[in-house]
């Protein structure tokens, strides 16, 4: 798969896992629509490292890379990151506790999260030649 269609790939992944979390937030799942939040973020800021041609398997490495090549740099806002690294720790730990542990606010605000961080997302890279 060449890097246009990888990154269309995982602008398709973040939409469908924001409209899987916005189904997870109406349904009551609150721990399933965060984690679906966090995907969408996740697959946001691999698609962005992925048109920079940097490629990183472990979550830990997206989330480090992602703030310092677009926000360190001063491309992305720093709230991207923290939204990032925010719902990594709430995936976290709705996904390995027994009991759910997040609540509606952090859910929606989480969801809403995600589609700001996809429209800065689409924004970047229409603006640098990315469908």
């Amino acid at each position: 798969m060449g890097k246009k269609e990888s990154i269309r790939a995982f602008l398709d992944k973040a939409k469908r896992s924001i409209e899987i979390a916005e189904l997870s937030l109406k349904a009551g799942s609150y721990d399933f629509a965060i984690s679906r939040a966090y995907y969408a973020a996740f697959y946001c800021a691999t698609a962005l490292l992925r048109s920079s041609d940097m490629v990183f398997k472990r979550h830990s490495a997206i989330i480090a890379n992602f703030a310092k090549e677009f926000v360190k740099s001063g491309i992305f806002d720093a709230k991207y990151s923290e939204y990032l690294r925010d719902s990594f720790e709430l995936r976290q730990e709705s996904d390995y506790s027994e009991v759910i542990m997040v609540t509606q606010d952090e859910a929606l605000e989480g969801i809403e999260n995600a589609k700001e961080f996809l429209i800065r997302t689409t924004e970047y890279l229409k603006e640098h030649g990315f469908p």
